[in-house]
């Protein structure tokens, strides 16, 4: 598995739907036309750097203002870092964080080629902002990465080592056998941060989990030395990885979610961790779980999103192959407390079939204030194209016909009439007003150079009267 799995100005854009704005208002899914050009953004990092593809993410301040993080191509030599800009609600960049709206951390390890990955923001109840991916270096491969800055933008010194750590399990005996990939990260209540992605092995790879005390060091209280691997019986060779992690509601034990491969078959996988670090037993038997939907060969089913409901229950959301080895669609199941599977939740396949292979992929999960489900990812509409795809699922798996079209909506975006290319939403944000917040990225302009998109979009179809737009 490779990393890759895993003068500023901002572009005038149009963004196309799957339909057309009505005459009769916005609808839940329509662009709000009040944030950037027709409801979207697509713009440089402050410097005018551009960013890698893969893992934009988004956070909603209360107040508004919007926190992204990407991997900003730093240029030449100096590789690429971890970016982490602050904008306006109305999505101008905000100069006062930062260096002129941004803080840029680069780890630049002694014989790295200085390619530093960022992949999840979180944002502390303190307001101190967290950042997790990897960085070159180590003692060959990459190690998993951590960076901490203060509500302000600046490193907390507080935090590792002037406001930088990097975790290694270093399993495999050479350099390529020492990829460890950080992929997302959670805070405990207790301050605590819980890490989870993958180690190289000298077979394959393997889920793994570390968790750090709040000053960023290892916290030994964890397995005895702060990480641990996850092995689902598939064999060594029978790779696994952790694209999610969750704090359970007791605060203490979490769930490390992704996918797992048994014999070339991937399925979802789910691991429930005691609070030291031992698998728990009542959760699946071993303290592991798969699910495969196996629709088509060659049967890949993976999670890349998950929330525990108020009923301890758990809802897993990801993508599935469905007829070839790129034809996938959305999907999603839902597990009871012990990990057996719920059977008053039917499986979820949710396709789009725009175009092209018809790979359409969800990437990231939230749950709305209603307990309405949004699931952000891609759709293929053309053999080397994507738009942004947002799914909106009652509580009860049906796609909620309240929302776009069937519950559905692609996005596309154009810079100066020529369409953009590779228009992927990478994880989603609800604001404190109903809004939703789709971020991402896409190639526009004549060079087809890859920048930060935003798409805010109506998500309560609710006026300042009261009256509710009934469903076409």
């Amino acid at each position: 598995m490779t990393r890759s799995m895993f003068a500023a100005h901002c572009c005038a854009i149009a963004i196309a739907t799957l339909f057309a704005v009505g005459e009769t208002g916005a609808r839940d899914g329509d662009p709000d036309v009040e944030f950037g050009a027709l409801g979207s953004l697509i713009l440089p990092f402050p410097g005018g750097l551009t960013v890698q593809e893969a893992f934009i993410d988004v956070h909603a301040l209360p107040d508004g203002r919007l926190l992204v993080s990407a991997t900003v191509d730093s240029g030449g030599a100096a590789g690429t870092d971890f970016g982490v800009m602050r904008l306006h609600s109305d999505g101008t960049v905000d100069s006062s964080f930062g260096d002129s709206g941004a803080r840029i951390v680069g780890f630049d390890r002694p014989g790295s080629d200085n390619a530093d990955v960022a992949r999840n923001l979180v944002v502390q109840p303190d307001g101190r902002i967290l950042v997790v991916g990897d960085a070159a270096g180590g003692i060959g491969g990459v190690d998993m990465a951590v960076i901490r800055l203060t509500p302000d933008g600046s490193l907390d010194p507080g935090f590792g080592t002037g406001g930088k750590t990097t975790i290694a399990f270093d399993l495999g005996a050479s350099p390529e056998r020492r990829n460890d990939l950080a992929v997302r990260l959670a805070v405990r209540p207790d301050g605590r941060i819980v890490i989870a992605g993958l180690a190289s092995t000298a077979a394959g790879t393997q889920m793994a989990v570390t968790r750090l005390t709040s000053g960023g060091v290892l916290d030994t209280s964890f397995d005895g030395d702060g990480k641990r691997t996850i092995d689902f019986g598939g064999g060594l060779a029978d790779p696994s990885v952790a694209y999610k992690v969750l704090i359970a509601a007791d605060g203490l034990r979490m769930y490390a979610v992704g996918g797992a491969s048994f014999a070339g078959n991937l399925d979802y996988a789910v691991a429930r961790l005691l609070d030291g670090g031992g698998l728990d037993t009542t959760f699946g038997g071993d303290g592991t779980v798969n699910y495969g939907f196996d629709i088509a060969a060659p049967f890949g089913d993976v999670a890349s999103g998950a929330v525990e409901l108020a009923d301890g229950k758990l809802l897993l959301c990801g993508a599935s192959t469905v007829a070839t080895t790129h034809n996938a669609d959305f999907s999603c199941m839902r597990m009871l407390a012990n990990g057996e599977v719920d059977v008053d939740f039917l499986p979820v396949v949710i396709p789009f079939d725009l175009g092209g292979p018809n790979t359409d992929e969800s990437i990231d999960l939230q749950i709305d204030a209603q307990g309405r489900v949004l699931l952000a990812g891609y759709a293929t509409v053309g053999k080397n194209n994507y738009d942004a795809a947002l799914v909106r699922m009652l509580p009860t798996g049906q796609v909620d016909p309240g929302f776009g079209v069937d519950g559905r909506m692609a996005y596309d975006a154009e810079w100066e009439g020529v369409p953009g290319q590779f228009n992927r939403a990478h994880s989603v944000a609800m604001q404190s007003d109903g809004k939703i917040v789709l971020a991402g990225s896409a190639r526009v302009g004549p060079g087809f150079t890859s920048y930060v998109q935003l798409i805010r979009l109506m998500g309560d179809g609710i006026f300042d009267d009261g009256f509710e737009l009934p469903a076409l």
